[in-house]
């Protein structure tokens, strides 16, 4: 009887093992494919990685707005953003490295030596991550967008306030906007570099050569560093920390429904999460190498 079951559960380990022909002639195609195109490998990477956060961190903000707060809270918010950090960094690193980040790539290129043309790649495939994330929340909740709106998509201090008072702000949930217009355009400003220079020196902290670490690790501690920057300053300029995490959800934004006010809103304040995290990263790079 006991040989019996060894052999049935020998039978089952064989199947279980072996790998089906179709399966391996896919991955070996693959394989030689991204061989072939290194640099096309690392760029679609970076755009798998950025989607993966934006859908996390988007996709908690939708539920928190659409649903009137009763699914999540600030807290809950900040936490769907560093779940998104972990996975996209998780997937990515050993494809791109999981810069995930113009701000990232650009202190990257000043003080690591990252090559200049393969972070305009990088670049242009984080707004496109991005811009792809947003479409996948905007898809999932679009039911529940229409019938909170009614159809009336309106920017947070937009023209179309003035209008539809009443209408929910939901543009939000994608790209980022000021507390209020008691917020300046040089608070928030202010913000965004603080935030994003602790958030670059603590990349380059956790990636220090002198020190490896494996990609859960990484992963980890950057999902930490992104929580803990955006509930100290989130409530500012809602901690975009990443030109691409605003300008991908901003122009999908524009293209879905929300029109100019995009960009129009509360003075044109779109410049200001494009700028600040770009300033802060150089700023947090320095300070990093100085230090």
């Amino acid at each position: 009887m006991s040989g019996t079951t060894t052999d049935k559960f020998d039978h089952l380990d064989s199947i279980i093992n072996t790998e089906p022909r179709t399966k391996s002639f896919l991955k070996s195609g693959s394989d030689s494919f991204w061989k072939l195109h290194p640099h096309l490998h690392e760029t679609a990477g970076e755009v798998f990685g950025t989607c993966i956060v934006i859908t996390f961190g988007c996709g908690v903000c939708a539920q928190y707005v659409l649903f009137g707060g009763k699914d999540g809270q600030f807290l809950s918010a900040n936490l769907g953003w560093a779940v998104g950090v972990f996975f996209g960094i998780l997937t990515s690193f050993h494809i791109s490295g999981a810069h995930l980040n113009p701000a990232v790539t650009l202190a990257f290129v000043l003080y690591k030596s990252f090559p200049i043309r393969k972070a305009l790649l990088y670049v242009l495939a984080q707004i496109f991550g991005a811009f792809l994330g947003s479409f996948f929340v905007w898809a999932a909740y679009y039911d529940a967008l229409n019938h909170i709106t009614g159809g009336h998509l309106v920017t947070p201090g937009g023209i179309q306030n003035a209008t539809l008072l009443g209408t929910i702000n939901t543009a939000g949930i994608w790209a980022t906007y000021p507390a209020g217009t008691f917020i300046s355009h040089g608070n928030a400003l202010l913000t965004e570099i603080v935030g994003t220079s602790l958030l670059v020196i603590s990349i380059f902290s956790i990636t220090d050569r002198a020190d490896p670490i494996g990609r859960f690790q990484v992963a980890g501690f950057c999902a930490l560093a992104v929580l803990g920057v955006q509930i100290s300053f989130g409530a500012v300029s809602a901690a975009a920390l990443n030109p691409a995490r605003d300008l991908g959800p901003r122009f999908f934004t524009f293209l879905c429904g929300y029109g100019n006010d995009v960009f129009t809103a509360y003075g044109c304040y779109f410049w200001v999460p494009l700028l600040g995290p770009l300033l802060g990263g150089v700023l947090g790079g320095a300070l990093h190498q100085l230090l």
